[in-house]
């Protein structure tokens, strides 16, 4: 017996707020995306699709990483895991800048602390200690 009563209770409290929900104007905010268009391309060796912004952003992903291209020669990778979707390691690239060479940094264990450094054209690698 106690249940209808409940079910009648709880239908007599929630009508008059769905009504009152219903009455009020919202309003629907659009935003321009800029143009895209997804293309097919060999990218790391495999065959891929990927998704081209106008801008010059550039980015694919799969099952356990995603990579972005902001521009020529820099891109970020992120390894994660699929079933947590927990960032494992990430891997950026630097273009040369102001006569400077381009370099990668790695990040093995993807805590915001890069573990190496190597400069692009040459032998050189630098690690880092702590940061």
């Amino acid at each position: 017996m106690r249940r209808p009563l409940q079910r009648l209770l709880l239908y007599a409290v929630s009508i008059p707020w769905f009504l009152v929900g219903c009455n009020k104007s919202t309003k629907n905010v659009v935003t321009n995306l800029p143009l895209f268009y997804i293309t097919n391309e060999v990218a790391n060796g495999e065959f891929r699709q990927i998704i081209q912004v106008t801008n010059g952003l550039s980015l694919y992903f799969t099952e356990s990483n995603i990579c972005v291209w902001f521009c020529p020669g820099s891109s970020i990778a992120v390894n994660y895991d699929p079933r947590s979707l927990i960032p494992m390691k990430t891997l950026l690239d630097v273009p040369p800048l102001s006569g400077k060479p381009g370099y990668d940094v790695y990040d093995s264990n993807a805590d915001g602390v890069p573990e190496l450094r190597r400069i692009n054209g040459g032998p050189r690698t630098e690690v880092f200690y702590r940061g």
